[in-house]
């Protein structure tokens, strides 16, 4: 009503034509009813809804109803349905009856059960065959053909329509209903498990008095036939051929252990050992007899470990004796020379002499066991009065003078000179300061107790003795052992490389008479050399071999005169 007053206001500003036109225009237009809406919507599209809903479940109704009835009406075997590799879909149930019929004689052709049994542990490598033309009667057509029908039947109706569109093939386990010869796959299982199956035995053994003997072990093998059996009969029935393995837990294999005869043969076994001789303090010994060697061939044991075509074997004990009996040691101790020297003393310097003596008896019988080391100092001793020993000329700070034990060294250097004769190893030796006169030149050995030692080490392969004899003023040690080269000897030589001459000193002595001189001290050069072991072969020199360098100072002449003489005449003699 508002908005027509507003009208009419504004047209009484208007002329009266247009007013009476205005009037006129509005009253021909009828007022509308506004109309009621349905469920919130225009009453048209309301009904339109309703009309569609009830055509979908029209539709609906007759699409199910055609599921069903193509259901109900399909009295064939469902699509892709096969039974021994036949597609048996879209046939009738005689249909398929009729067609396994003519495919069964040649079904089970060239169908075959290969049962292996391998185990590289023991060996086994064995194999049987069962072949289904061999064992099967017949098979159950109708019964099979009533499972294809059968398959799918007792499911939903909406599964079978859905399987009936579908391009989805099922093979039909079937089962040799008819049966097959069981006995005769009973006796090839029983045939494959007699030829497999072994008894377990360990290895043993027995020592007696004549050797050992050995039972071979053997590998058990065994198999649970029952297991086995329904296995089998298992894939048979269900038409799975092919190859089946046997394996744990229907083939148990227990291995038999080789024992390590090594520990065994700890218990008998006996090393050869030869003879030898055992010292009883520096000059006795025993010899001890031979061990005789006892063992098994373990390397023929150990051959026949690897092999299987035995079962019991006898190893007799070996024997062996040593190449060193006691008999033979007796014969070969000290046999042979292997080095000699002489030297020569005066008997008439009676203190000198009882000391070459006393160190020539310490000296004399001692024995050297192989690889045992001679000591001069540890074998003779101090020099002490106590023990014997004499006051003799000495060498001291450049002089000759007296001293307790002088004269040991021509032992000492006697020795040296047979050691290189002998071809032992020197191991320690000192070059006396001045020449000596009791052996040549670069061949003697200087001693002194707690600081200068002679030494030597017996290298050979058998014992030695050194036997030290004085006799007519001379002094001879000689070496035995036992030569393993009878044709080997060696010859020393001496080669002057330098002479250095001595001085004569002149010393005053108012003790000397008038007109008279005493020489005190021989005058000798001095030397530089080297000593040479000549090693022959029977006549043949086969090797030159250096055995030391020595130097020797010059030994000055000492002469005493009295002091009113200008010079001595005629000089006595050294006393010594």
């Amino acid at each position: 009503m508002n908005d027509w007053k507003k009208i009419l206001e504004q047209m009484s500003e208007d002329s009266g034509d247009e007013k009476q036109f205005r009037t006129t225009e509005i009253n021909i237009k009828p007022a509308r009813k506004k109309k009621k809406r349905i469920l919130g919507v225009h009453p048209a599209f309301f009904w339109s809804c309703i009309a569609v809903f009830v055509l979908v479940i029209a539709l609906g109704g007759l699409w199910i109803a055609n599921i069903f009835r193509t259901v109900s009406d399909y009295e064939l075997i469902f699509p892709g349905v096969t039974a021994m590799n036949i597609e048996l879909g879209g046939m009738t149930e005689a249909e398929a009856v009729e067609v396994l019929n003519e495919y069964s004689e040649n079904y089970f052709s060239g169908k075959e059960l290969e049962i292996r049994c391998n185990d590289e542990r023991v060996g086994l490598d064995a194999s049987v065959t069962i072949y289904a033309r061999e064992i099967m009667r017949d098979i159950d057509a109708e019964a099979i053909a009533a499972k294809a029908f059968a398959y799918g039947r007792d499911r939903s109706t909406f599964w079978q329509f859905r399987r009936l569109k579908s391009d989805e093939t099922y093979e039909l386990p079937i089962s040799a209903l008819n049966g097959y010869d069981r006995e005769a796959v009973d006796r090839v299982i029983d045939e494959l498990v007699s030829g497999i199956e072994r008894e377990y035995r360990n290895y043993s053994y027995m020592l007696d008095s004549t050797g050992l003997t050995i039972t071979r072990g053997i590998d058990g093998i065994e198999i649970n036939q029952a297991v086995l059996a329904d296995e089998i009969h298992r894939r048979i029935s269900g038409n799975e051929y092919g190859e089946y393995v046997i394996t744990s837990p229907v083939l148990e294999v227990t291995i038999a252990e080789v024992p390590d005869w090594n520990i065994l043969r700890e218990t008998f076994l006996v090393m050869a050992e030869d003879a030898a001789i055992e010292k009883s303090g520096s000059r006795g010994y025993r010899i001890i007899d031979e061990i005789i060697g006892k063992d098994v061939d373990i390397q023929q044991i150990n051959a026949d470990m690897q092999t299987s075509d035995w079962d019991v074997k006898t190893y007799p004990f070996v024997y062996t004796t040593p190449q060193v009996t006691s008999e033979l040691l007796e014969t070969l101790l000290f046999r042979d020379v292997l080095g000699q020297a002489e030297s020569n003393y005066n008997s008439y310097e009676a203190n000198r002499t009882t000391n070459v003596r006393l160190a020539t008896e310490k000296v004399n019988d001692i024995i050297l066991l192989p690889g045992e080391e001679f000591s001069f100092n540890n074998i003779v001793g101090e020099r002490t009065e106590e023990r014997g020993f004499k006051n003799a000329i000495v060498f001291a700070g450049g002089e000759l003078v007296d001293g307790v034990g002088g004269g040991i060294c021509q032992v000492s250097s006697t020795i040296y000179v047979a050691t290189l004769c002998a071809d032992l190893a020197v191991t320690e030796r000192a070059v006396h300061a001045y020449k000596v006169d009791y052996v040549p030149l670069g061949q003697d050995a200087t001693v002194q107790w707690g600081y200068l030692d002679y030494k030597f080490v017996n290298d050979t392969a058998y014992p030695i003795r050194i036997n030290a004899v004085m006799s007519d003023s001379t002094l001879t040690v000689t070496i035995y052992g036992t030569k393993t080269d009878p044709e080997k000897r060696i010859e020393l030589e001496s080669v002057t490389i330098n002479t250095y001459p001595y001085e004569t000193i002149k010393v005053l002595n108012e003790e000397i008479p008038e007109g008279t001189a005493k020489q005190t001290q021989s005058g000798k050069d001095g030397y530089q050399c080297e000593t040479y072991q000549l090693i022959y072969m029977g006549d043949t020199l086969v090797e030159r071999r250096l055995a030391n360098k020595s130097y020797y100072k010059p030994q000055n002449c000492i002469i005493q005169y009295h002091p009113a003489d200008e010079e001595p005449v005629n000089p006595a003699g050294p006393t010594e």
